[in-house]
């Protein structure tokens, strides 16, 4: 696969198997995002990261009561039932309270918002967070964990001005916050899930025996990383280490287990180690994971689509989870398939499409593409014929249902106007928007582009800088096309002053970038090439002439004069 389809297998494939059930763990998840007081504005991920974190606790053997959209007094009985669960719980057990929703402080008191809640009080309208608190009751030995996802920004009117949280304590708990005391925390793309609620709910799932501190810790990593500076917080005084996902239950588990861990910190070529060796073991779901790594390539084993489609077959028919799926994407558009693979892969999307499976609804729209697509020009499928019909109202479906890919492709359809497609700029901007802030540099680099001024009518200052930073993100990741965009940006003084140094700086960045072991598309390899010449011809560089009717966005060569 090549362009807009590339696999990121790594956190998607990987699901565990059962995990070992363990009595006395318990949890009340509350998402609140439908708000009707007057002065609340609805937030759409709550509910996404309520679903989504009850389904990680779930999978790690909690009992789970998951309640979404709480009016004041449907929230207070809620936490009452809980407490009294809680204190039936016997010595050793662990209890957690996870909330998304509107939050903030006035003073030194922390209050939680229903969704009836009318403007800001520190009042009987609020749920003060005491309350939330005070269901863990007194249970003696209980471990007691309270995750909030809610220091967001707030309307103002407060007894004191409004902010986000500031610190609580608790005997024998660990309090989370999304948030650093007093900072506004990002609801992120709209129904994609919060930054901080999709990184907790993939490490509880995915990376099994972790304590609180250490499960917090990744996740801070990757919120900062996804979001520019969001940097959760929490505080602990456990008396006794809880490792509050489980135990990795053999040894190609934790092998696994360890492979995730490493990946967090981008050590790529020793989670391929670990990884391997534990598909050898025969563990299904690190077959998956090797296959993901194939695919991608890392130091000392270059990409390899043969091995990866071998990996991915072995973990299907031993039953992994999202096996089928993600042999079929990869089957489907593989050069090194054979017709008989392809025809095999194209039925299993057909089937999971219409079972409204998004990355499969993605997958299906990618064929159906066809020969408006380069990457899948030269594919043919068995009794198939594409259509841009279908693609098109695939790309919408899977980009509906929380697909990244899909709706960066669903989205650049709408902006640029694809054939067939007419254009609306801003509902494709709307999609772009939403999967930068799922996390995707390839996201972050085409919101950039698309909100950039550059060659696309008057310099707008603002609108450029914003376009900037969400290159600088995407940069973290070292993505070629952000570091190309950064050297062009302080090459024409485009939303940053001027500087060849530093444009030359991310130049070499955006080539090094460019490796056997990275996989990228052939065009931006192509842009950076071309640009690098102009750039080091020693003549003045110069943009090339926009000859688009609504402005050019892309890089489409360099010129000297």
């Amino acid at each position: 696969m090549r362009g807009l389809f590339v696999l990121v297998l790594a956190l998607v494939a990987f699901v565990p198997g059962a995990a070992r059930a363990e009595p006395a763990r318990m949890a009340l998840v509350i998402g609140n995002g439908a708000y009707v007081g007057e002065g609340w504005s609805p937030l759409a991920n709550p509910r996404v990261d309520a679903n989504n974190v009850s389904r990680a606790l779930r999978n790690r053997g909690y009992q789970v009561t998951t309640l979404t959209d709480l009016g004041r007094a449907a929230m207070l009985n809620a936490l009452d039932r809980f407490g009294e669960q809680v204190l039936a719980l016997e010595r050793g057990s662990v209890a957690i309270v996870y909330y998304a929703g509107h939050g903030y402080a006035v003073g030194s008191n922390n209050y939680i918002v229903p969704i009836d809640a009318n403007g800001v009080s520190n009042g009987a309208a609020m749920v003060g967070m005491d309350s939330f608190l005070a269901a863990f009751g007194r249970a003696s030995g209980v471990a007691t964990i309270a995750i909030f996802d809610s220091c967001r920004n707030t309307p103002d009117g407060a007894r004191g001005e409004p902010s986000g949280f500031v610190r609580v304590e608790r005997p024998n708990s660990f309090i989370a916050f999304s948030a650093d005391f007093g900072s506004a925390a990002s609801d992120g793309g709209e129904g994609l899930g919060s930054a901080f609620g999709n990184a907790f709910a993939n490490l509880f799932e995915f990376v099994p025996g972790l304590t609180p501190d250490q499960l917090l810790g990744s996740v801070r990593s990757q919120v900062a990383a996804a979001t520019g500076g969001q940097v959760p917080v929490s505080y602990s005084n456990l008396r006794d280490q809880v490792r509050i996902n489980g135990e990795p239950a053999t040894p190609s588990d934790r092998r696994l287990s360890a492979a995730y861990i490493l990946l967090l910190d981008n050590l790529q070529a020793e989670a391929w180690d670990l990884a391997v060796g534990a598909a050898q073991q025969g563990n299904a779901e690190a077959m998956l994971l090797a296959g993901a790594l194939a695919f991608q390539g890392v130091e000392g084993h270059p990409r390899d689509e043969r091995t990866t489609l071998a990996w991915l077959a072995r973990a299907m028919d031993r039953g992994a989870q999202r096996g089928r799926l993600a042999w079929a994407r990869t089957a489907a558009f593989s050069p090194v398939s054979r017709q008989a693979e392809r025809d095999r892969a194209m039925q299993i999307l057909r089937q999971l499409s219409a079972a409204g499976d998004p990355e499969a609804l993605y997958a299906f729209g990618f064929a159906n593409y066809g020969r408006n697509n380069p990457a899948t020009a030269g594919l043919r499928f068995s009794n198939f014929e594409p259509s841009l019909i279908v693609a098109t109202d695939s790309f919408r479906r899977a980009a509906d249902a929380g697909s990244v890919d899909a709706a960066i492709a669903y989205g650049m359809m709408l902006y640029a106007g694809a054939t067939g497609v007419p254009p609306n700029r801003e509902v494709g901007v709307n999609y772009l928007r939403r999967a930068a802030w799922s996390g995707s540099a390839r996201a972050m680099v085409m919101f950039g582009n698309a909100i950039s001024t550059y060659r696309n009518g008057p310099r707008d200052a603002e609108r450029d800088q914003r376009a900037v930073r969400w290159y600088r993100q995407a940069a973290r990741s070292n993505d070629p096309e952000a570091l190309l965009r950064l050297s062009i940006a302080y090459m024409f003084g485009i939303g940053v002053p001027q500087d060849r140094a530093q444009a030359a700086r991310y130049l070499v960045e955006a080539e090094r970038a460019i490796t056997p072991v990275r996989e990228t598309s052939l065009n931006t390899a192509a842009q950076i090439e071309s640009y690098a010449r102009s750039f080091r011809s020693g003549q003045p560089l110069v943009e090339p002439p926009c000859r688009l009717p609504n402005g050019c966005n892309l890089v489409s060569g360099f010129g000297t004069q």
